[in-house]
């Protein structure tokens, strides 16, 4: 089972509190940049040492970030391109490094946007391994900041067809 999670502007505390919740053991940073200016905790040696303390392995997978340094990565307009990037070599290496760690434990993937429909790491990572193999959709959930999950099946159903993205 996979989830994924946007740390948004939890306080650590509550951060670790959705984390066990879920019974997380591992958490991937799918973060171009895993900084944050507004959150402390959350910057990257901070973040590992904090899950540490918890017994939670932490792995930072720049490859799977949304915000490529790459001008070949990005549209006319400069935006990231999601076709380009889920094309690229760094990109298929994060994503067998991300499914070699989901491999028998429950992962997070991590980033810092508390929507998963407005966040890269269900629309290109999740799209990813979706794509690959659609059963998956039924194994990866969305934590949301209530605690809630979202089932990535749910939210599947109300998506767009394939090129109107």
């Amino acid at each position: 089972m996979l989830y994924t999670l946007g740390h948004s502007n939890h306080s650590a505390g509550k951060f670790l509190e959705l984390l066990r919740q879920h019974g997380i053991e591992a958490v991937a940073d799918v973060r171009s940049q895993p900084v944050s200016r507004f959150s402390p905790h959350f910057r990257k040696r901070e973040l590992e040492r904090l899950l540490a303390e918890h017994g939670i392995a932490y792995v930072w997978l720049p490859g799977l970030g949304g915000r490529p340094q790459d001008p070949a990565l990005r549209d006319a307009a400069g935006r990231p391109d999601y076709a380009r990037m889920a094309a690229s070599a760094a990109f298929g290496e994060g994503l067998e490094a991300l499914k070699k760690l989901a491999s028998g434990r429950r992962v997070a993937v991590l980033c810092s946007e508390e929507d998963p429909n407005r966040c890269h790491r269900r629309l290109l990572v999740v799209k990813a391994l979706t794509g690959e193999n659609p059963a998956l959709a039924a194994e990866i959930y969305h934590i949301r900041k209530d605690g809630s999950a979202q089932a990535e099946a749910e939210l599947a159903r109300f998506d767009p067809p394939p090129g109107l993205w």
